[in-house]
């Protein structure tokens, strides 16, 4: 009798020894909501760590400005519009040296555009310290022909340029004048023209004496998402003249920061004065945009953007910053008195 009530308590104990369904079902649950509690948290921690990545190589940047400062008594040329055809490289580039990236930079050819040899299979690689890791796209997207290549093969897609720098904010008429009218107009402006009162202008060469404002109020460079080019490109134009020229290394202050444009390029919509950037040859799109040297400075960073100041340090610039103050940090000389920002 004994010995038979043991065995009726081990089979019971047997038959309980498992979950039901409901205590899996409820385990199953509680573990999605510590994921789905714990994921935004994952996602805020590498979001921090990619800008702080982001900072950093601002920061490599402009260490190496200052280093060729020294060296050469001003900062690189911004980009050249009248020895290579079609592409010239940017001024960055001129900064590989003073960034560990000799290797790379002795092996340039700059007689030559991007698109010939050995140019154009360098700046295929993807160089760290020229993308920001929040961005989400890290390819050019017009990466044009090899020009030496009787097929007339696309090369593929090159690493893009998070940073640019600032040709300033054309105060008192410092702009140079190239292409006239208002992108409405046919035929129609596809890159305009570009200020001369900031840091990086094309054919000059800055120096720290020509800061008057002062370096820690002059911004030399910002972070840019929209319409990124590949890292070595510093601007499109025709040999010799300047009837047009594209700027991919630097910009216009003409727009806020992370502006918002428009989803169709349409004049009639007045909603904002910004639109979208739409290159002439892009079948299916009407020839009405921003245009392209006065595409905005922003970032996938929420809340604004990262800038390089003059002096070397960075500073994470609300995008709500007033319009007349950010455009008075994009000048070298102006006269501005700079308010807290």
């Amino acid at each position: 009798m004994l010995t038979l009530k043991r065995l009726r308590s081990s089979v019971s104990r047997c038959d309980r020894s498992g979950f039901t369904l409901i205590e899996l079902l409820v385990v199953i649950a509680i573990v999605a909501i510590l994921i789905a509690l714990l994921l935004p948290a994952v996602q805020m921690a590498r979001e921090a760590a990619r800008r702080t990545q982001c900072r950093n190589n601002l920061h490599q940047l402009g260490l190496a400005l200052h280093n060729y400062h020294d060296a050469y008594n001003c900062f690189p040329l911004t980009t050249n519009t009248r020895v290579v055809p079609h592409t010239s490289h940017g001024f960055t580039v001129r900064l590989m040296p003073y960034l560990e990236l000799s290797n790379i930079y002795n092996q340039f050819d700059f007689n030559e555009s991007q698109n010939l040899a050995p140019n154009r299979i360098l700046i295929k690689d993807h160089i760290p310290v020229f993308h920001c890791p929040s961005d989400l796209d890290d390819r050019d997207p017009y990466p044009g022909p090899f020009f030496d290549d009787p097929s007339g093969t696309f090369v593929a897609q090159w690493p893009t340029a998070s940073y640019v720098g600032v040709t300033g904010a054309g105060r008192s008429g410092n702009v140079k004048i190239l292409e006239t009218g208002p992108p409405q107009t046919t035929p129609w402006p596809l890159c305009g023209d570009y200020d001369t009162d900031g840091l990086f202008v094309p054919l000059q060469r800055r120096k720290i004496s020509h800061i008057l404002d002062g370096t820690s109020n002059t911004i030399a460079m910002g972070e840019q998402v929209y319409q990124k080019r590949s890292w070595w490109k510093g601007a499109y134009h025709v040999v010799n003249t300047e009837t047009q020229v594209c700027l991919y290394v630097t910009k216009n202050m003409r727009y806020p920061i992370n502006s918002v444009p428009n989803e169709t390029p349409d004049p009639e919509n007045t909603s904002t004065t910004v639109k979208w950037y739409v290159a002439d040859f892009e079948a299916g799109h009407t020839p009405r945009a921003t245009l392209f040297n006065d595409i905005w400075l922003g970032s996938r960073h929420t809340g604004g953007a990262f800038f390089l100041l003059a002096d070397g340090s960075v500073r994470f610039i609300n995008e709500n910053i007033n319009f007349d103050l950010y455009q008075d940090l994009g000048t070298l000389s102006g006269g501005e008195v700079i308010a807290d920002y």
